[in-house]
């Protein structure tokens, strides 16, 4: 079982047990603290906002977001409002993030035959990558998040590994994605893809955060800090695909989650996700999921 830490306690940077993973549930007022991580962790916030700096950058993380720090990784964290940030900190060990990483990347057959010899050198918990977006990780954050509330609610102090392993697991599989993009950068110094990928980072959390907008590709370059020109060919480079079009795409996928998960008419879904109006958004939905709104709705009843 991984054990849970305290609720509405002074969290900021987190404690830490002696051994094993741990997800810490927080809900801090205005502070600051200073740490070096000591642990594989992950920092979700839930509710507000945190300014973390690390690695000589200046980091605010809003509601949804991920920062991920390998141990040994000096940082600080600040709280500026009065009305208290909410989130998750998740502690892994050495061995649980090595030994997922082995997993994932030997078949079952390899892991029998070189049980002993198997070594994660070079495993993709990838600091280029520290700030995410959820993404594929949503269900089993939201997983985490429910069963440690849940947990909390009735004063139980831990909950299952496997839904701590689970996400180990995807936040692997979603460095090595992001891994790939990087490599997909031209033949520059580490560092600067790095600065770069950061750079675009930025870009694609303002799309999730505010895919409901007229968001602009001027906007869009200047929160990546880069010219429209170099922005553009970047982004394509990395995500092959235009800002545009994977805006469009996050725009179609919170849309495709409401017409699951609410009975709002298909109009207002349209209105809540981005689109003008109604038949832009029927347009669009078609051409990329092959059917209408109304007929994706029923196929998932």
């Amino acid at each position: 079982m991984s054990e849970i830490i305290g609720l509405n306690r002074d969290t900021l940077g987190c404690p830490y047990p002696e051994t094993g993973d741990f997800v810490v549930r927080s809900s801090v007022g205005k502070a600051e603290k200073e740490a070096v991580s000591e642990y594989y962790s992950v920092k979700l916030v839930t509710k507000g906002s945190e300014i973390y700096h690390f690695r000589q950058r200046r980091q605010r993380l809003r509601e949804g977001e991920l920062l991920l720090l390998k141990p040994g990784t000096p940082f600080s964290a600040v709280v500026k409002e009065a009305s208290p940030a909410e989130g998750l900190c998740l502690y892994f060990s050495s061995h649980t993030v090595e030994q997922t990483a082995i997993a994932l990347t030997h078949s079952s057959s390899e892991l029998t035959e070189q049980q002993d010899g198997i070594t994660s050198t070079g495993f993709p918990w990838d600091e280029s990558a520290a700030v995410l977006n959820p993404g594929r990780l949503q269900r089993s954050l939201d997983t985490l998040v429910f069963m440690t509330d849940e947990a909390i609610r009735v004063s139980r102090t831990s909950i299952p590994d496997c839904i701590m392993l689970q996400v180990v697991e995807d936040l692997l599989r979603e460095n090595q994605v992001i891994r790939q993009r990087i490599n997909r950068l031209p033949q520059l110094k580490p560092a600067v893809r790095q600065e770069i990928h950061h750079r675009l980072q930025l870009a694609v959390a303002l799309i999730h955060r505010d895919y409901a907008l007229p968001l602009t590709l001027a906007q869009l370059s200047t929160e990546a800090s880069l010219s429209v020109f170099h922005f553009s060919r970047l982004f394509r480079q990395m995500y092959d695909c235009s800002p545009c079009h994977y805006l469009l795409k996050v725009r179609i996928e919170e849309s495709c989650q409401r017409l699951i998960s609410t009975l709002l008419p298909i109009g207002e879904v349209a209105l809540r996700c981005g689109f003008p109006d109604h038949t832009s958004f029927c347009r669009a939905f078609r051409q990329m999921t092959g059917v209408t709104p109304h007929q994706y709705r029923i196929s998932k009843i």
